[in-house]
């Protein structure tokens, strides 16, 4: 059954926006290997490195050094997916996140859970501290296995992350204006 749930959960947000207007206007791609987290320069080269994800909204892009060309995956948006989500798990989807973000800094990266297991004195400590844009639990962790096979999510949280998502999708496109004063970085 596991199996089952965190297959639904990948799939959903490929349902989801497949036909968003940034996606099919920016001809986006659903992929989840070989995302890219960075570029290395050696004297004679140049090599990437790269990471599995559960779902990201990505572009190809050709890099040319040299005589050298390849192709690297630039996430827009990445999304890990759980069933549940506990601390060993917080910590792998944190560094991910870190990764993702130190290499394409105008991606968004997203938690999406059936429940959490994080306590709350983790997610205190560190829910600021990560460069996770939001987490997402489609419902309430379950209190016995009754629960945990009878899943009933909240359409609401659904709802929340289809539009978080598409604001994220938005913001990454959206032209930068310079300001002659003020703020500068919202």
């Amino acid at each position: 059954r596991s199996g089952i749930k965190s297959s639904f959960i990948e799939e959903i947000s490929k349902y989801l926006f497949v036909n968003h207007p940034v996606v099919k206007k920016q001809k986006l791609l659903f992929e989840n290997s070989d995302i890219c987290t960075g570029l290395f320069f050696s004297k004679d080269t140049v090599k990437t490195t790269s990471k599995d994800v559960d779902f990201c909204i990505c572009r190809k892009k050709k890099i040319t050094v040299g005589k050298d060309s390849f192709f690297v995956k630039i996430p827009v948006v990445s999304v890990e997916c759980k069933t549940h989500m506990d601390g060993t798990m917080f910590n792998e989807v944190i560094d991910t996140a870190t990764r993702l973000r130190t290499s394409s800094p105008d991606s968004h990266n997203f938690v999406l859970m059936l429940w959490n297991q994080v306590g709350r004195d983790t997610f205190t400590v560190r829910r600021k501290a990560t460069f996770v844009s939001e987490f997402f639990a489609l419902m309430k962790k379950p209190r016995n296995k009754i629960e945990e096979y009878n899943i009933e999510t909240k359409p609401e949280v659904l709802l929340a992350y289809y539009n978080t998502v598409s604001k994220a999708l938005d913001e990454y496109f959206k032209e930068y204006n310079f300001p002659e004063y003020g703020t500068y970085l919202s």
